[in-house]
C-alpha cells in the first residue's frame, strides 16, 4: 500500500517533496543562549575519578540569566561506566535542601542542561553523585540570583 509520502513524491517530484519537509529559515529564529557569555557565569572542572582505566571530569558552567538558574554540565572525559545522580539544592542557613534530582549516563561529550525558573534569593548548588563508587558531598558548582 503506498504511503502519503510516497504518493506526494510521484505527484510533485522527490525534490519538491523534500523542499517542503525540510526546516525553514523562521523555524530556527530564537537566537541561542551561550551561558559562557552571561555576566558573572562561573565554569568549574568537577574530576569525578581517575584511575589508571578511566579518566572522569566534568565541565559545569552556572550563571543566572533573566531569572533563571542555569547549571551546563558537560562530560569531558570518558564515557560513565554507569548512571550518576545530578543533585541541585538550595543553601539555607548554611544547610542544603534538596530541590531537583535528575539520574543520567553520560557519554563522551555529552551535555546536560539543568534550569530552576524561581530560583528566589538562596545560592543553589550543584552535586554530581556517581553511581559507581561513594563520594562525599560537595558544591560541585553554585549560582545565587540576587
Amino acid at each position: 500500500m503506498p504511503t502519503i509520502r510516497s504518493i506526494i513524491s510521484g505527484l510533485l517530484g522527490a525534490a519538491a517533496l523534500m523542499a517542503m519537509l525540510a526546516p525553514t529559515a523562521e523555524a530556527n529564529t530564537r537566537p541561542r543562549l551561550v551561558l559562557e557569555t552571561v555576566p558573572g557565569a562561573a565554569i568549574q572542572v568537577v574530576q569525578l575519578a581517575m584511575t589508571p582505566a578511566r579518566d572522569l571530569k566534568l565541565k559545569v558552567i552556572s550563571a543566572c540569566n533573566d531569572g533563571v538558574a542555569i547549571f551546563k554540565v558537560q562530560n569531558d572525559g570518558q564515557p560513565w561506566p554507569a548512571a550518576g545522580t545530578f543533585g541541585i539544592y538550595r543553601v539555607v542557613d548554611g544547610k542544603t535542601v534538596l530541590v531537583s534530582r535528575r539520574t543520567m549516563r553520560l557519554t563522551e561529550g555529552q551535555q546536560a542542561s539543568f534550569r530552576i525558573k524561581k530560583p528566589g534569593d538562596d545560592t543553589l548548588t550543584l552535586f554530581v553523585e556517581p553511581a559507581w563508587y561513594q563520594r562525599d558531598f560537595t558544591r560541585d558548582a553554585e549560582v545565587a540570583c540576587k
